[in-house]
């Protein structure tokens, strides 16, 4: 009887602790696609993924705050992304030829960028049809 009084929470918890997994990686992933795009001198490029990643930040506080229909714009935005990266890395990135060498190799760029493409699209899915991240959705979780 007193297993089942202290485990009666443990499943918000769990579902509150993989929806904050998420968020966290979602939230490093993006710093780090947004720098290594300054760092390969594509500055054009780098300021659309940064106002991409504020506008999904704004998506994931949408969620944390119990509105559930962040979370299907949410995967749409991850969806977006994949998109827009799949076509940069096949079509955009081969033509684009530069004067001088930027501060950071191009030659990782389509290693890095198809890794990001095949996250995101994951990352779309997972929000979609994720029970445990719909859930937290609606209960609604924090960071910290």
């Amino acid at each position: 009887m007193l297993d089942t009084q202290r485990d009666k929470y443990r499943p918000m918890i769990e579902k509150r602790t993989f929806a904050r997994n998420c968020v966290l990686v979602h939230l490093v992933a993006g710093l780090v696609m947004t720098t290594l795009l300054v760092f390969h001198e594509l500055f054009a490029i780098s300021i659309g993924v940064l106002l991409w990643y504020l506008i999904s930040i704004g998506l994931v506080a949408g969620m944390m705050r119990r509105r559930e229909w962040c979370r299907p714009l949410l995967a749409l935005m991850f969806l977006l992304l994949a998109a827009a990266a799949a076509h940069f890395i096949t079509s955009i990135n081969p033509t684009l030829k530069m004067d001088h060498a930027p501060m950071l190799s191009r030659d990782g760029l389509p290693l890095w960028g198809a890794l990001a493409t095949i996250g995101y699209l994951f990352g779309a899915v997972m929000t979609l049809i994720s029970v445990r991240l719909k859930r937290a959705t609606t209960l609604g979780f924090g960071l910290w």
